[in-house]
C-alpha cells in the first residue's frame, strides 16, 4: 500500500526506525493497490525510485523522482517505464559494474519469479529514460537450487564486501559463480 523509508541507527544495521512514507497507492478498478520490488538510485542530484504495479493482470514499471530521499516523489514523464509480465517487475536492486548501470527484472510471464533478466540502462535524466535487454534469463534452472526458477538477483558492496542475494531452494548455492556468470556475460556484450 506505500513505500516506506526507514534509516538504520546502528552500524550492525540490526535497528531500524521509519523516517517517511514516500509513496501511498490509492485503490482503482484495474489497479492493484500495492507496490513491488521497490528501489531507489540516485543520480546527478536526483533520486529515482523504480516500482511495480500491476493493472489488468500486467505489470507496470513505474518512474519518480525526487530531489530529496524523503522528499516528495513525482512521476517521470516517460512513466510506465516498461509494461510487460515478463520484464515489468524488477528482480532485484539497480547495481553499477563497469561504470554502467543495470537493472534486474523477473519474469511473470508464465509463474511468479520463473527467471531474472538483467537490462542496462542507456539513459536516465529527468525527462529521458532508455534502457535495452543485455543477459535473458540469468537463473542456471539446470541446477537442482533453481529448477522451479528464481526472482531476484542482488549485489552490492558494503564495508568492502560484495554482499549477493538470490532465492533458491537449497543453501547450497554458489553465489560466487552466479555472480562470475552475469560478470561475464556483461563483458561479451561489449
Amino acid at each position: 500500500d506505500s513505500i516506506r523509508l526507514y534509516k538504520s541507527e546502528n552500524e550492525e544495521l540490526t535497528q531500524w526506525n521509519l523516517v517517511n512514507i514516500i509513496l501511498s497507492a490509492t485503490r482503482t478498478n484495474s489497479m492493484q493497490i500495492n507496490y513491488s520490488d521497490s528501489c531507489i538510485w540516485y543520480k546527478d542530484g536526483i533520486y529515482y525510485l523504480f516500482t511495480s504495479q500491476k493493472c489488468n493482470g500486467i505489470y507496470q514499471l513505474l518512474l519518480y523522482m525526487s530531489k530529496e530521499l524523503g522528499g516528495t516523489y513525482e512521476p517521470h514523464p516517460k512513466s510506465p517505464i516498461c509494461v510487460s509480465n515478463r520484464y515489468g517487475r524488477n528482480g532485484g536492486a539497480l547495481f553499477m559494474h563497469a561504470d554502467k548501470l543495470y537493472r534486474p527484472s523477473q519474469d511473470c510471464s508464465i509463474s511468479y519469479g520463473a527467471n531474472v533478466s538483467i537490462h542496462e540502462i542507456i539513459t536516465l535524466t529527468t525527462t529521458e529514460y532508455e534502457e535495452c535487454l543485455c543477459m535473458d534469463d540469468i537463473v542456471p534452472r539446470e541446477k537442482d537450487i533453481y529448477v522451479s526458477g528464481g526472482h531476484h538477483f542482488n549485489v552490492t558492496e558494503y564495508l568492502g564486501k560484495y554482499i549477493i542475494a538470490t532465492d533458491g531452494k537449497s543453501d547450497s548455492v554458489n553465489l560466487g559463480s552466479l555472480l562470475h556468470k552475469v560478470w561475464t556475460l556483461i563483458h561479451k556484450m561489449k
